[in-house]
């Protein structure tokens, strides 16, 4: 079959729960982990300040100075940005095989990426509390730095949403069930990704007030990714066949997921350093 061709039966192939669960529950933990201990955690290390604690939700560290202190603080979303246009640009590349549920893997992590940093930025631009917080406060031109930061995460966001709804349609298809098979790729992983993402932070509560943990996670995860839940009403709509994707029943991606969600949790109880 070739690309230009359709198969009925493709396109109406059963998009299995349990498989697109598991690949939310193991790209919300890359997310969160190059955030947290890539971005956070690694800068830190490389500027020579001491990491005390690494959680799912934060990054504690002592003996930075206030400029190695905004720099640790930006690199989480740096980081994200940067993964995520990584992953982009690999699926773009990327042959089609068999494999449907690692082409819907790779569609999410980028794209997850993404709309964390852009979630990021619009979030917490204008607030005085989180990493950016710690990256502006006190600069010259404060505020104006914010609305900038604001509008590239607007940006960011805007672009991510409209190429993800244009590459979701290889997904969700061109059929009379195009918008259905489209929302439970994005309600799926936003609901089941997110709520894990959350309880696994409550689990690292410590010095930190659990009002700032659950604003961080709850904002980075359901309030960043809320467009991915609108991302089916863009995608295109067109008289040409094409073959679909479908992520079917998968059960290493299963077993996979079963690791991830364990060290998801013991990411959200936190690594400590004395």
């Amino acid at each position: 079959m070739t690309k230009s061709e359709i198969s009925p039966s493709t396109e109406r192939a059963k998009i299995d729960f349990l498989t697109i669960s598991a690949a939310a529950i193991i790209v919300y933990f890359l997310c969160c982990f190059l955030h947290e201990a890539v971005g956070h955690g690694g800068t830190a290390a490389l500027l020579g300040a001491k990491v005390t604690k690494i959680t799912s939700a934060y990054v504690t560290h002592e003996g930075a100075s206030n400029f190695q202190a905004r720099m640790i603080a930006s690199a989480g979303v740096l980081t994200n940005l940067l993964f995520g246009c990584l992953a982009i640009f690999m699926r773009r590349h990327l042959q089609r095989s068999g494999n449907d549920v690692a082409h819907y893997f790779i569609w999410l992590f980028g794209h997850m990426n993404l709309f964390t940093a852009g979630g990021y930025l619009m979030t917490f631009a204008l607030m005085k509390v989180g990493d950016l917080n710690i990256v502006v406060r006190g600069l010259p031109f404060e505020m104006a730095i914010r609305i900038a930061m604001l509008m590239v995460g607007l940006a960011i966001i805007v672009w991510t949403f409209v190429h993800a709804g244009k590459t979701l349609v290889e997904f969700a298809g061109q059929g009379d069930d195009r918008m259905r098979r489209g929302v439970t790729m994005t309600l799926v992983p936003y609901l089941v990704g997110g709520s894990v993402n959350v309880g696994a932070s409550l689990l690292g509560v410590g010095n930190v007030p659990v009002a700032i943990v659950l604003m961080s996670a709850i904002g980075a995860t359901f309030g960043g990714m809320f467009p991915l839940v609108w991302v089916p009403k863009m995608m295109p709509r067109s008289n040409d066949p094409i073959s679909v994707l479908t992520p079917t029943r998968s059960i290493p991606w299963q077993i996979a997921a079963v690791v991830f969600l364990v060290l998801y949790l013991l990411f959200g109880r936190g690594m400590s350093f004395a």
